[in-house]
Order: structure tokens, then C-alpha cells, then sequence
């Protein structure tokens, strides 16, 4: 993993983020119009939280693609609440589901994996990970990094046949470079048909 920790990505922050060799930025277009009141809106990030999008494809072998998006969000979030749950009310799609006598760690197995981790400057982190459901699986990786004002949200889905050794780089590069963070000690991929789906 050496090789992944190159010094032009290391520490400069999300801003700075350059996409890993084979990715393709995909343009982010801003102020997009408001759906009408008869459409349906898919998430409730709105476009202005949208930083970058990278997208990746193989094509020699077995085919499969990644998508990534970072997004910066408003890192408040309410008093007492941990970082975990704020991110699965506000970013995950079974946060309508939370309640507020449930526990943390009753919908921890909402998730393949979950970890919660510090850096050295204090920041809280929660990476998690699952397998969406749907005609074709894909899985879900997710990262949050509460920065000061920013709560930084890298989002990586990639077809099951992505091979491990390139998915950890990505995450290396993706999840962890840009603000110098700690990577789980559990870190790896979902096994294709092992995952908690949702």
C-alpha cells in the first residue's frame, strides 16, 4: 500500500482530491433546477453539497465500474449525538427508520461493517459498508470525516467483481489520503453474496 500513499494526495484535503489513475472526473454541474412537484427526488443531498465525481470502468476481463462523489455537508449536527447516528438519519436511506429509543448499536446490523475512529488532530471518522440490493448488487462504501465546519462524505459503489488489491488502494487514496486519516483495522472488501442487503 506504500504506493498508494503518494505524497501529491497526501494531507491536502477533499478540495485538493485528485481522481485515482483510470478514473474520470465527472463534471458537477451546480444550481441544478428543483424537480417538479409531481417527481420524486431520490436523496436529500442537495446539489450544492456535491464536491467532485469520479467514475471508473473495466472493460478488459470481467466488467465493472465504480462511481464515487464526495460531498461536503454542514458538519452540525445535534448536541450529544454521535457521529453514526447522525449520518445514518441524515445520509443513509434507513435513517426514517431510527428512532429515538433505539440504541447505536441496534442498527449497527443495518451494515456489513461499521467502524468509528479518531485521527491524530481529533476528528471523529465512521466508515461503513454494505451490499445494495437491486437488478444489478453493487457494494457500498461510505466514509464521513467531521473537520471543523465540514463533515466530509466520501461515497464509493463498486460491482462486486472489482478486484480487492484495487479496491483497498481506492480507499487508501479516496477514504483516507486526503485528510491524512486512520484506516479501520478491519478494513476489506464484501464478499460477492456475503453481504447484510438492504
Amino acid at each position: 500500500m506504500a504506493a498508494a500513499r503518494a505524497p501529491d494526495h497526501w494531507g491536502k484535503g477533499y478540495r485538493a482530491l485528485q481522481p485515482p489513475p483510470g478514473f474520470r472526473v465527472v463534471p458537477v454541474s451546480r444550481g441544478a433546477a428543483a424537480p417538479a412537484d409531481d417527481e420524486e427526488v431520490e436523496t436529500d443531498i442537495t446539489p450544492a453539497d456535491l464536491v467532485a465525481k469520479f467514475e471508473y470502468q473495466h472493460e478488459g476481463g470481467e466488467w465493472f465500474s465504480v462511481v464515487v462523489q464526495v460531498f461536503d455537508h454542514p458538519a452540525a449536527r445535534p448536541e450529544g449525538q454521535s457521529l453514526f447516528r447522525h449520518a445514518v438519519i441524515s445520509f443513509d436511506a434507513n435513517g426514517e427508520d431510527v428512532t429515538d429509543e433505539m440504541e447505536d448499536d441496534s442498527f449497527k446490523n443495518w451494515f456489513d461493517r461499521v467502524a468509528e475512529l479518531r485521527d491524530e488532530k481529533g476528528r471523529r471518522i465512521v466508515e461503513w459498508a454494505y451490499v445494495e440490493k437491486g437488478c444489478e448488487r453493487a457494494e457500498l462504501y461510505e466514509r464521513f470525516i467531521e473537520d471543523g465546519e465540514h463533515l466530509w462524505h466520501v461515497s464509493m459503489e463498486v460491482m462486486p467483481t472489482a478486484p480487492e488489491e484495487d479496491l483497498l488502494r481506492w480507499m487508501v487514496l479516496l477514504f483516507d489520503a486526503p485528510l491524512a486519516g486512520p484506516a479501520p483495522a478491519d478494513r476489506r472488501g464484501l464478499a460477492s453474496g456475503n453481504g447484510t442487503t438492504r
